[in-house]
């Protein structure tokens, strides 16, 4: 059993509180990601699970067993860095053995893990290489396997890609993601971005000002955002944002009415609300034909089209308020700055205005 649970715990650094109140349980040989902006937490709960910063409160369990005064080295866990950490004047068989000859373990023993991560990773022609004359990816490579010759009931990684460049980046998380298919071992993974918690966690936690926002799956926090923070957060292009009031049965926003019976009464508490967001995603607009009369519309301006090949992005204004529309490369866009975007009421998500919290039943 390698579940990392964690009951009720705060970290204070002097008087700023960085992790408020975290309780979260990551089951055995799951892949959790955990999410954020700069500054939100994230790497800190992380190496409070290494052992490399204590708590202030709280519990955390590595297997049933709690860890808050247990050394790193006694944690069985291994950590892959953001900056690889690799000592410069080692080859690559040496710094992916040093953690392994410290431990005393027999150098047939060694020789074998180091081989078996060799293999995974695809990094046997460049045991004798020193790091300076590897590439980013392949000093990446060196430290998930410097991490996986430990052989640790536990891996955690601190942003591990954010020195690659765009493509290697997409290369690299596919590979971590095939890593943990093939070695089934609990796995926690930091990163501020989005992509990569939603194409690589089995379920991932948003994490804002230190206080646990939501987690699940990650098509669940993406269809049913609990709050707008996760909401514009999770996703690119952001859910759009558009204010809006009830009045007299419908919701309003722009000069576009939309009638609540028949539409939100069943999926949305609208009781006692005057003020709220409407979230849309890009991907859910469209641009109507001349004989769609029945769908909701709002009367917005060009501003900008951004064409990415397999996309067209067509920024608007509506009233003060920005909106992103995604569209497919041969979708019809007038030439004219005013346009008419449609959208799928059954496809809106709708948020308190002042608590920002969703207002789906």
């Amino acid at each position: 059993m390698a579940e990392v649970v964690f009951k009720d715990v705060y970290k204070y650094f002097d008087d700023t509180l960085v992790v408020d109140n975290f309780s979260f349980q990551v089951n055995d040989k799951e892949f959790v990601v955990i999410v954020g902006p700069s500054g939100c937490g994230k790497s800190t709960t992380l190496r409070m699970v290494a052992g490399l910063e204590s708590i202030t409160s709280g519990d955390i369990l590595i297997g049933n067993r709690v860890v808050n005064d247990v050394s790193p080295k006694n944690r069985d866990i291994a950590m892959v860095f953001q900056n690889y950490a690799l000592y410069p004047h080692m080859d690559v068989y040496r710094n992916m053995a040093f953690g392994l000859k410290l431990q005393k373990i027999p150098q047939d023993e060694i020789d074998r893990r180091v081989a078996r991560a060799a293999d995974i990773l695809g990094i046997e022609p460049l045991l004798r290489r020193k790091p300076k004359q590897l590439s980013g990816g392949q000093r990446q490579r060196v430290a998930v396997g410097r991490a996986i010759v430990r052989e640790p009931s536990v891996f955690l990684f601190d942003e591990p890609l954010s020195n690659l460049d765009a493509k290697l980046r997409v290369q690299m998380r596919a590979e971590i993601k095939k890593l943990h298919d093939r070695l089934r071992t609990t796995m926690m993974y930091v990163t501020h971005d989005q992509v990569e918690a939603m194409t690589m966690g089995d379920r991932i936690v948003i994490l804002k000002d230190g206080v646990l926002q939501q987690a699940g799956t990650p098509m669940d926090v993406y269809r049913y955002p609990e709050n707008m923070f996760v909401a514009g957060f999770i996703g690119s292009p952001s859910m759009n944002m558009i204010q809006a009031y009830v009045s007299n049965g419908q919701l309003v926003t722009g000069n576009t009415s939309i009638p609540i019976e028949g539409f939100f009464e069943k999926t949305f508490n609208l009781d006692d609300v005057s003020e709220c967001i409407v979230g849309i995603r890009p991907e859910d607009f469209f641009i109507p034909t001349s004989t769609d009369n029945q769908t909701p519309a709002f009367d917005a301006t060009i501003e900008l089209i951004e064409t990415t090949g397999a996309e067209v992005l067509i920024h608007c204004s509506l009233n003060t308020m920005s909106m992103v529309i995604r569209a497919m490369p041969d979708s019809y866009i007038p030439d004219a700055n005013s346009i008419k975007v449609g959208f799928n009421p059954a496809r809106m998500h709708l948020f308190d205005g002042k608590s920002e919290m969703t207002l789906r039943r």
